[in-house]
């Protein structure tokens, strides 16, 4: 749900309501009603609903969306997902988010939830969810982050590494996981000035998202490793290729997110460009 409610609050915003807008706002209402405060108590596999809800509730100006966001980002961490595949860290369902010391898990999946939290806390105020967040993303950002703004060390589970767990030849620095980190440190940016996040996303943006598709865009790195020891085989140019299996661009992939993700970033790169404060251009 959460991709659509964002593709819903886009296609508002540029064209105006319509069918996709009161479709989303039926999922969002769903979610709600079946997940809040006297619903389920559980949380979604990916995070994502949270920052769409957030900005749903920017869009629409209703606060509920805003306040099932907050739910979901307070449930996480408290292992209401249960026993499952991979376990609860790979989850973000091992620590709460107000206690956990930097990223760790699924890297995707990580920084979509740190941005979901820069949202609700920017919306309600919350100074100690805030700072939580932007201490982790800090730790993240200078322990567990490839030169080139790339974040994920481990094939195995797409994952952050320990601290400093950087290997450049088995470096998986997932495309999407780049544009997550993109999307972190815009919203620390703009909630607080830090010059420096303005800095990491340019080097990721540079490096990892407008580094995955070729020239001519017909295809991409899902991985960005630093080094490669030995050339890769080409995709068979007529069918998905795995995620990481020759460590060259492919025309498509089994799992489709990071194509559409550069797509998406892309088409939004005008609002990345710069920010201001009452002072001007930061």
């Amino acid at each position: 749900y959460g991709h659509l409610i964002q593709a819903a609050i886009a296609r508002g915003r540029t064209h105006g309501e319509d069918l996709l807008v009161t479709i989303a706002r039926r999922a969002a209402d769903h979610v709600c009603e079946a997940f809040g405060e006297d619903g389920i108590r559980r949380v979604g596999g990916h995070p994502e609903i949270e920052l769409a809800l957030a900005e749903f509730a920017r869009y629409t100006g209703e606060r509920k969306y805003l306040e099932q966001a907050r739910l979901f980002i307070e449930r996480r961490g408290h292992g209401t997902l249960g026993p499952i595949p991979f376990g609860a860290q790979y989850f973000q369902d091992d620590v709460p988010v107000r206690e956990a010391r930097a990223m760790s898990g699924h890297a995707v999946r990580a920084l979509y939830l740190a941005a979901g939290g820069i949202d609700v806390a920017v919306e309600t105020g919350d100074e100690g969810l805030l700072g939580a967040l932007a201490s982790q993303t800090a730790m993240t950002t200078a322990r567990r982050t490839y030169i080139t703004g790339g974040m994920g060390a481990h094939h195995e589970g797409e994952s952050f590494g320990a601290d400093f767990e950087l290997p450049p030849d088995r470096a998986y620095s997932e495309t999407c996981a780049g544009v997550g980190s993109v999307m972190v440190h815009h919203r620390l940016l703009l909630a607080r000035g830090d010059e420096h996040c303005a800095d990491l996303i340019e080097r990721t943006l540079y490096n990892v998202v407008c580094a995955s598709p070729a020239a001519d865009g017909e295809s991409f790195f899902y991985t960005n490793s630093l080094h490669q020891r030995e050339e890769g085989t080409p995709p068979a140019p007529d069918r998905a290729s795995p995620r990481a299996a020759s460590s060259l661009r492919a025309p498509w992939f089994e799992v489709s997110c990071c194509p559409t993700n550069v797509a998406r970033t892309l088409a939004s790169l005008a609002a990345y460009i710069a920010t201001r404060t009452e002072d001007g251009i930061q």
